[in-house]
C-alpha cells in the first residue's frame, strides 16, 4: 500500500481517535485520583500521558514504542485481574484485550504507519 493522501488521512483518523480515547480515560483517571487521594501524582500521570500521546501524534517512534509497551503491560495486568472473576470480569477482560490490540495496531495497521511516517517527516 502506497502512502498516498487518502491512506495518510485514514491513518490520521485512526491515530486521532485512539489517542482521544486514551486521553479521555486518562482524564477520568485524573478525576478519580483527585477525588480520592489528591496530590500531584494523578496530575503528573495525566501530564505524562498527554505528552506521550502528543509525541505519538507527532510521529515520534520512541513514543510509539513506549505507548505500545505501556498498553501491553496494562492490558496484560487487566486481563489477569479479570481472570480472578467478579461481576465486572468480562468488562475488564475486554478492556485488557482492547489495550493489547491498540498496542499492536500502532505498528501493524498500514494506514497508521503511513500517517506516522508522514508526521515524522513533517517534524524533522
Amino acid at each position: 500500500m502506497k502512502n498516498d493522501a487518502a491512506t495518510i488521512k485514514a491513518g490520521l483518523r485512526i491515530v486521532t481517535i485512539g489517542l482521544i480515547v486514551l486521553m479521555v480515560l486518562a482524564a477520568l483517571d485524573l478525576l478519580g485520583g483527585l477525588l480520592t487521594s489528591g496530590g500531584l501524582i494523578p496530575i503528573g500521570r495525566f501530564a505524562l500521558t498527554a505528552w506521550i500521546c502528543w509525541s505519538v501524534y507527532s510521529g515520534k517512534v520512541w513514543a510509539r514504542i513506549i505507548l505500545a509497551f505501556l498498553l501491553v503491560v496494562g492490558g496484560v495486568m487487566t486481563v489477569l485481574s479479570a481472570v480472578g472473576g467478579g461481576d465486572f470480569a468480562p468488562f475488564f477482560g475486554l478492556i485488557g484485550i482492547l489495550d493489547i490490540a491498540g498496542a499492536i495496531g500502532l505498528f501493524v495497521i498500514p494506514q497508521v504507519n503511513a500517517y506516522l511516517e508522514y508526521a515524522a517527516a513533517q517534524t524533522q
